[in-house]
């Protein structure tokens, strides 16, 4: 909460403390509430952002065909997720039927495409969810069964 000049005047007045400086003191007293509230600002460190990785058990030929990483996508529970790549592709379909005019350069023909531009709301007559990263995240494949 920030206090007006007014404010801190009348405050000042009904202490009984009157004079000519009495504008002078208020100015300086809002001065230093803006400060203390600039110093709290800046002393917030940004949150550390965070990266999602893909942790699969699997061989050197898992390793290959994964390189290109892997997409977040939730849909409801009850949904068997073999379903997924069609949902994805009815999701697409919608969304590039429904293109308005001067959007007709970003037609999506990729998968990867679709992963970064698909909207909610074409994602949810499909039965998706979301997607939860629209940039690949990092599969590393776990080749040992031992930690």
């Amino acid at each position: 909460m920030s206090l007006s000049i007014d404010d801190t005047l009348d405050i000042l007045r009904a202490h009984k403390i009157d004079g000519p400086n009495l504008t002078a003191i208020a100015k300086d007293l809002i001065a230093a509430e803006r400060e203390i509230k600039e110093e709290k600002a800046s002393d917030k460190t940004p949150k550390p952002k965070n990266r999602l990785v893909v942790l699969i058990r699997g061989d050197a030929s898992l390793k290959r065909a994964v390189e290109g990483g892997a997409f977040v996508v939730s849909i409801p529970e009850a949904d068997s997720a073999s379903t997924i790549l069609e949902k994805v592709k009815a999701s697409v379909k919608t969304y590039n039927e429904t293109i308005k005019r001067g959007r007709a350069s970003r037609v999506i023909r990729t998968f990867a495409r679709a992963m970064e531009w698909l909207r909610p709301k074409a994602l949810k007559p499909n039965g998706i969810t979301g997607i939860k990263t629209k940039t690949p995240v990092e599969v590393i494949v776990v080749e040992s069964p031992d930690i």
